[in-house]
């Protein structure tokens, strides 16, 4: 028998922020409104067609990011999820991320995102600025004209 002190309550609390943690994760990749911002255009025998990921395709795509604490994503994730962090915020960076790992953003703006992400050094500008972009781009910043003009400018 197991001694009285072993599931403590420090223990139980621990495993049970855990669990929270968990389910809102689950929930965020279980989510239809998440897998149907998910879908993106894919190349199948020469003709384009929309593909929804499903829960596990998010899911294997996210225990792979998991791998690398340091993962921008994951660290917000983990910050957000501990901190009731707002649900709709967690669900864009993880959309967004997706769409640039997987969706195809990274080969549409390849030209203006390559040097940020592979951290390549812009012309006369400084490595922080990069990181800077490169941490903001990893965590899920949506990639709008805007956004994508301003690093763009960056290069110049």
């Amino acid at each position: 028998e197991a001694s009285p002190d072993l599931y403590d309550e420090s223990t139980v609390k621990h495993l049970e922020r855990l669990a929270a943690k968990y389910d809102k994760l689950n929930a965020l990749l279980t989510d239809p409104d998440t897998l149907q911002q998910c879908t993106y255009e894919m190349d199948m025998e020469g003709e384009k067609q929309q593909y929804t990921p499903t829960s596990k395709d998010l899911e294997t795509w996210m225990f792979k990011l998991g791998k690398d604490h340091t993962d921008p994503l994951v660290m917000f994730l983990k910050t957000n999820l501990q901190e009731n962090g707002l649900y709709e915020e967690m669900q864009s960076s993880i959309v967004n991320r997706f769409h640039l790992d997987v969706g195809g953003l990274m080969g549409k703006h390849r030209n203006v995102l390559d040097a940020v992400l592979t951290n390549q050094t812009f012309y006369g500008i400084e490595p922080e600025k990069i990181e800077k972009h490169r941490q903001k781009i990893l965590r899920g910043a949506e990639l709008t004209v805007d956004y994508l003009d301003e690093l763009e400018k960056l290069r110049k």
